[in-house]
C-alpha cells in the first residue's frame, strides 16, 4: 500500500497506544491506562540487538519526557541529548561537591531613609574559566540529582559567614533565602 517498514509500525504504535489508554474496568472500578512507546529501526546493514534495543529505549524515554502517552521514534538527536544531559549532570555534581555554586547577594533597600537594610541570598554557577551561570542553567539539575539539600548548606554556611560581620556591624537587619518545593 505504499507504507515504508517504519511508517507501518508507526501507525500500528498509534493503534496500540489508543487501545492500552482506555480504561479499564477492575471490580466494577474504571482504572485509567496508559502507555508510552519507543520506536527504533536497524540500519541497512542491521544492528547489535543491544544497540537497537538501547535506541528504542532513548525514543520511549523522550515519549515519557514529553507527557507520556506518546510514540517517539529513535532519532540521532536523542542520543545527543543524553550525552549533553550526561555531561551536565556531571558538572553540576561537581560543582555542588566542590563548592562551585556560591553565593551571590542582591541588596534590599528601604527607600524611606535610603539604606541598606537586607539581602536576597542568590545562588550562581562559577565556572573554571571564571564565567558564571544562572540557576536556570543549574537548578532543575541539582534538584533532579538529589543534590538541593548539599548545595544550600554549602551556601548557607559561606553565606551566614559573610554576612556575619555586616550583620554585628548594624547595616544588614536580614538575609532572605528563597527556598524550592522539594525542600518543603
Amino acid at each position: 500500500s505504499g507504507v515504508g517498514f517504519l511508517e507501518g509500525v508507526s501507525i500500528l504504535a498509534h493503534r496500540l497506544l489508543v487501545a492500552v489508554s482506555r480504561p479499564a474496568d477492575i471490580g466494577g472500578r474504571l482504572v485509567p491506562c496508559g502507555c508510552s512507546i519507543g520506536l527504533a529501526e536497524a540500519p541497512p546493514g542491521g544492528a547489535a540487538p543491544g544497540a537497537l534495543l538501547g535506541d528504542a529505549d532513548l525514543a520511549l524515554y523522550a515519549s515519557k519526557r514529553s507527557g507520556r502517552g506518546r510514540v517517539t521514534t529513535y532519532e540521532a538527536a536523542l542520543r545527543l541529548e543524553l550525552e549533553r544531559r550526561a555531561a551536565l549532570e556531571s558538572e553540576v555534581r561537581q560543582a555542588v561537591v566542590n563548592g562551585c555554586i556560591e553565593p551571590w547577594y542582591q541588596p534590599v533597600w528601604r527607600c524611606a531613609g535610603a539604606r541598606f537594610v537586607g539581602a536576597e541570598l542568590l545562588a550562581r554557577w562559577r565556572l573554571a574559566d571564571g564565567s558564571v551561570r544562572a540557576p536556570a542553567a543549574f537548578l532543575e539539575t541539582v534538584e533532579s540529582l538529589g543534590l538541593l539539600d548539599l548545595m544550600m548548606e554549602k551556601m548557607l554556611r559561606v553565606a551566614l559567614r559573610e554576612a556575619a560581620p555586616l550583620v554585628s556591624a548594624g547595616p544588614l537587619e536580614y538575609l532572605s533565602i528563597n527556598g524550592s518545593a522539594p525542600q518543603f
